[in-house]
């Protein structure tokens, strides 16, 4: 009987030891799984504010600057529309990557003195149990504060810089375009003066010089002179 219930006492300590070790394991496993997610949200940050360095160096770049005054009124307020989408996809990405960033409340195993004289009343099978339970406990609550605080933000974010990296590349598109494409850019003060200028010139009417008359060359006419004329024919 006793060679009995010792086997069972072993087969019980072996099971408890188990138990431990599952749970340890999965415990020390969600711990990495946060760890990952906090290296990841620090990458795509770095990525992140690369990514906003890089578009603020072109939005306030000499060259922008002059395509940007060369355009029409229409094309100005697309290129004004397309900025504003872009970094508002930007900023919300960078938020929800900043709020996920800022969760590190990772629960964990407490040991202190109430833990140490809680131990101390139990046997060795029920040692191991306890710590699973309490290792148990904490992947559960690790597992639900990542998805809320962690997983959902960082997927949220992914989300929104694909959308910002897709604008970002309609809007290369379309710079290019305007600067190198069909659609010319043009003041629309010259428009205006080039729709006024007439299609054919014609050519300005300068009228003949009138002959000079000299009054000393011509001779005064009298009766005399006329009887005289008429007398020699």
């Amino acid at each position: 009987m006793s060679d009995n219930n010792e086997s069972y006492d072993n087969d019980y300590l072996e099971v408890s030891k188990l138990y431990f070790s599952v749970a340890y394991d999965e415990y020390k496993r969600e711990l990495d799984r946060s760890k990952g997610f906090e290296e990841k949200t620090g990458r795509l940050l770095v990525v992140l504010n690369l990514l906003i360095v890089a578009i603020l160096a072109v939005f306030f770049s000499t060259s922008f600057e002059s395509l940007f005054t060369s355009l029409t009124s229409g094309l100005r307020i697309l290129v004004i529309f397309l900025s504003f989408i872009l970094i508002s996809l930007i900023f919300i990405s960078w938020w929800l990557l900043i709020t996920a960033s800022h969760f590190t409340n990772v629960q964990r195993i407490a040991i202190d003195d109430n833990f140490r004289r809680n131990l101390s009343t139990k046997t060795a099978p029920e040692m191991y149990i306890s710590v699973g339970d309490q290792c148990r406990v904490c992947i559960e609550e690790t597992d639900k504060s990542l998805e809320k605080c962690k997983i959902q933000p960082l997927h949220q974010s992914l989300f929104f810089l694909k959308l910002s990296v897709i604008t970002l590349l309609g809007y290369f598109v379309l710079i290019l375009v305007l600067k190198f494409g069909a659609i010319k850019m043009s003041d629309p003060t010259n428009n205006s003066q080039s729709q006024q200028k007439p299609l054919r010139e014609v050519p300005e009417y300068k009228p003949e010089p009138t002959r000079n008359v000299q009054e000393n060359n011509v001779k005064p006419t009298n009766r005399e002179t006329l009887i005289e004329s008429r007398e020699k024919k």
